[in-house]
């Protein structure tokens, strides 16, 4: 048997980190970015599906800004749920 190494994991950052409030930005823009190229390739209406997580709650509150169409949210619940 043989090993052969395909990739080293670099020991730096190539580039200095962001700092917060860039960060912020540009996270703010890729989201909304991929969730309106999402939205642009659906010719039927759209909706969400809530987890209850923080993601979901996002992406739906992202996705209802520039549609223009209202957005459908639905979250599962089961009979034994409080």
């Amino acid at each position: 048997m043989r090993t052969t190494r395909y990739y080293t994991v670099p020991t730096q950052a190539a580039t200095p980190a962001p700092s917060y409030e860039n960060a912020v930005v540009e996270l703010r823009a890729r989201l909304t970015r991929a969730v309106a190229e999402r939205l642009s390739a659906s010719d039927v209406p759209v909706a969400t599906l809530l987890s209850g997580g923080l993601v979901s709650s996002i992406v739906t509150l992202l996705a209802d800004r520039p549609s223009g169409r209202p957005i459908r949210a639905y979250q599962p619940s089961f009979p034994d749920d409080p």
